[in-house]
């Protein structure tokens, strides 16, 4: 640490600043313009050894800090920075919400009215860890959908709760009516003969998209066996003059990327009804009480695809609704590998069909048995 030498005087001899200016200067006519200048001058010193003195000092006290150091208060520790995902994103890939796509937009909004209209409200929102991931796994295994002992299928969205990263997923949550004619919302409808699904699991939609991955596993769609489980909504596209339609099944439509969006505990029945609404492709996100669902934002987006057979799993930036830059999967992978204990396997972007190994050690395995 840096110290000033204090030179102490002795009492006698301890005078002012003013008696220490020489006796020759003192009581001269300061009204003259050479006194004045003079007086100035010393009034200047004066000022000039405040300043020394203050800045030493100032030094003196914070030797120990390198300069430009932020001050930080007893017990504080400065916010570790979460790992940038490229967000956030809005709807269509959009970096700010004045610029989110207006016909995704318009899309989303009657999907999700649709849904209300057909009863599909079976799911919510919860964070994903390791306990819920293996035990997903293990249930949909067992649960009688087409090919589910060999692929699952789970969209997921990166959020921050709490200022903190955490990845979200749909389970069923069905309050008190444990069968799988429940999620159709249609007495005696079932998405598949024989299917069943667990209260409290991950929504597992693979045996309604098509899917093929760089590894040349063709996750193909089995053919819906009751079509009341299909939600068929008209889209703000137009193909050949006739506007265009999308399909969704029970399945994907309770485990969306735009419902995963709002956080915990929020189910399909929550997004709101409308409160203004013009016809057909007029109509805009702005004219809907849904505006504030359509404006919310991600901090990443995509699908977990489980090779159920080998217990291992990838993970690609598969939204069509926020469409998330590929580049920021091997961060997403580490985020995976730090909530859920197991890594995936590989990264895949799914646009490019191009396929990463992670290269990450799981902290604990991925449990399918």
């Amino acid at each position: 640490m840096r110290t000033l030498n204090k030179v102490s005087m002795p009492v006698e001899t301890k005078v002012t600043f003013a008696e220490s200016i020489p006796l020759q200067l003192r009581g001269l006519n300061l009204e003259s313009h050479s006194n004045r200048k003079i007086n100035v001058f010393y009034r200047f010193l004066f000022v000039l050894v405040i300043i020394i003195l203050s800045t030493a000092w100032s030094q003196a006290g914070s030797a120990s800090a390198p300069p430009g150091t932020p001050s930080t208060a007893i017990g504080e520790h400065p916010p570790k920075l979460a790992p940038d995902l490229g967000g956030p994103y809005f709807i269509g890939g959009a970096k700010v919400p004045q610029a989110l796509d207006p016909f995704v937009a318009f899309d989303k909004f009657v999907e999700f009215i649709n849904f209300r209209n057909a009863g599909w409200d079976s799911s919510e929102v919860a964070n994903l860890d390791g306990a819920l991931f293996s035990g997903s796994v293990r249930s949909n295994r067992g649960s009688g959908a087409p090919a589910a002992d060999h692929y699952q299928r789970y969209n997921y969205v990166v959020q921050k709760v709490h200022g903190r990263l955490e990845i979200l997923v749909a389970i069923w949550s069905l309050r008190g009516n444990p069968t799988s004619n429940t999620i159709c919302g249609l007495p005696g409808a079932a998405p598949y003969p024989g299917m069943s699904v667990a209260d409290g699991q991950m929504v597992n939609f693979y045996p309604e998209k098509s899917l093929v991955t760089p590894l040349g596993i063709e996750l193909n769609p089995i053919p819906v066996e009751d079509r009341k489980c299909v939600n068929v909504t008209p889209t703000s596209h137009y193909i050949n003059g006739a506007p265009g339609s999308k399909s969704n099944g029970v399945l994907d439509a309770h485990s969306k990327h735009f419902m995963l969006a709002e956080g915990e505990k929020i189910r399909l029945a929550d997004f709101p009804a409308v409160a203004a609404a013009s016809e057909g492709a007029k109509l805009t996100w702005r004219d809907t009480a849904g505006e504030s669902w359509i404006r919310q934002s991600v901090e990443y987006a995509g699908e977990i695809v489980v090779d159920v057979q080998n217990c291992t799993y990838l993970i690609n930036q598969g939204s069509g609704t926020y469409e998330p830059d590929a580049k920021f999967l091997p961060a997403v992978a580490q985020l995976f590998a730090e909530r859920v204990g197991a890594a995936p396997t590989y990264v895949w972007n799914d646009r490019t069909n191009t396929l990463l190994p992670t290269g990450l050690i799981s902290k604990s395995a991925l449990q399918c048995k």
